[in-house]
């Protein structure tokens, strides 16, 4: 009798099949457990975070009863880096500054309000690090007006000879969900703020819209970037602890002073080199050794889009009318090997011309001794915070006849 040992079993083969569907069962209940459990814990952390911060304001107004200007003393908030202090202001609105400067890291670091102070006005320097103009449009319209801030007088606009480039200039909003407030939100100083207008225009620009995913789909960067910004289980991982073993703390109490800013006493740099305790109105000095060699040749790639837009956002500014300047913050030149910058500076050139904008430009027709000194620097392109203020008093002595800041 011959037997066929490599017959199959059917019963075999149903188990099998009934193995690989209860696997692909367990796997998708998995899934779904952590998905949960994320969930879950991104809505405790957000509650955690919501109370704290409710706790905050709350004592931030008691001790405001008991010394009045302790909140506008020196414009400096509680923050975990400088943009975090950029994005406050906004909505808490302690400077509701009359003049606002915008731009790159080269206006960030390179113009403080400090020395415009002097005309009796208020400054504040919102000009972010890698912003484009894509970027901006998206601030100004998503972050800046639903909020509610002070229309501007003016706004001095940071014009660099590679702005139209988004492989040097990285912002994108994503990078900045972990600063957003949903629009509405009360400021600490509420006293001081329209409440009933900001919950409209939250209305008219629902929070959804702060978070709109504006990368492409296949860019791993951008969609990583949404996500541990976006969320507060991402963004506040740090927190765990305390989330988990909260730390009973006891409120100390207020004693007030006239000179007392809140500022930290001892130096804290930010990676990067950014000096967080000499943050001022937006501005924050950069710190790094430079001994005035060239990077070498530094290049810049055009992309429509970004003129588009800056054109855009410029025409709604001056639908509004806001009047505007372009500036171009001083570069150390015998450190710089840009073969573009002529032809890049003709399109920005252009736009002034053709806007009717005044355009101060510190590395062409305004150069002066700081563009040569490279002790005023951090690298070729970034004043240090000397350099920043011997600038910036020089920006307010060219700027003061444009836009009659002491009249």
């Amino acid at each position: 009798m011959n037997i066929n040992i490599n017959a199959a079993n059917p019963d075999e083969k149903r188990i099998n099949k009934r193995q690989v569907v209860f696997l692909i069962l367990k796997i998708l209940i998995t899934i779904a457990l952590v998905l949960a459990a994320l969930y879950g814990l991104n809505t405790k952390m957000a509650d955690f975070l919501s109370a704290e911060q409710a706790a905050q304001r709350t004592q931030e107004q008691e001790n405001a009863q008991l010394q009045a200007d302790y909140d506008i003393a020196n414009a400096y908030y509680p923050m975990t880096d400088h943009y975090d202090g950029q994005f406050q202001e906004i909505y808490e609105k302690r400077v509701k500054a009359d003049y606002i400067f915008i731009g790159t890291s080269h206006v960030t670091h390179g113009v403080t309000p400090e020395e415009f102070e002097k005309s009796g006005k208020k400054f504040f320097n919102f000009a972010l690090n890698g912003s484009n103009p894509t970027y901006y449009v998206w601030w100004y319209n998503s972050v800046f007006k639903p909020n509610n801030y002070p229309k501007p007088k003016a706004i001095i606009v940071g014009m660099d000879w590679f702005m139209f480039d988004t492989d040097w200039l990285w912002r994108t909003p994503e990078y900045d969900f972990k600063y957003l407030r949903t629009p509405g939100s009360t400021p600490s100083n509420v006293a001081n703020t329209d409440v009933n207008s900001i919950a409209g225009a939250a209305a008219e620009n629902p929070s959804s819209n702060l978070y709109k995913f504006t990368g492409k789909w296949y860019d791993t960067n951008a969609i990583v970037t949404y996500i541990t910004n976006r969320f507060s289980v991402f963004t506040s991982r740090s927190r765990f602890i305390d989330l988990v073993l909260p730390e009973k703390k006891e409120a100390a109490a207020f004693v007030p002073e006239q000179k007392d800013t809140g500022r930290p006493t001892a130096p804290i740099i930010e990676p990067g080199g950014f000096r967080l305790d000499l943050f001022y109105k937006g501005y924050v000095p950069y710190q790094a050794d430079y001994d005035g060699k060239s990077a070498g040749v530094v290049k810049t790639t055009f992309y429509q889009k970004e003129e588009d837009d800056f054109i855009s956002l410029i025409d709604e500014f001056q639908s509004e009318g806001i009047p505007l300047v372009f500036i171009m913050t001083p570069e150390y030149l015998p450190g710089r090997d840009a073969p573009q910058f002529d032809d890049m500076l003709k399109i920005i050139n252009q736009i002034a011309t053709e806007k009717n904008i005044p355009f101060l430009n510190y590395n062409t027709d305004l150069v002066s001794d700081i563009n040569y000194d490279y002790t005023n620097y951090s690298d070729w392109g970034h004043l240090d915070d000397k350099g920043a203020h011997l600038f910036s008093q020089k920006l307010y002595n060219d700027l003061n006849p444009i836009l009659h800041f002491t009249d």
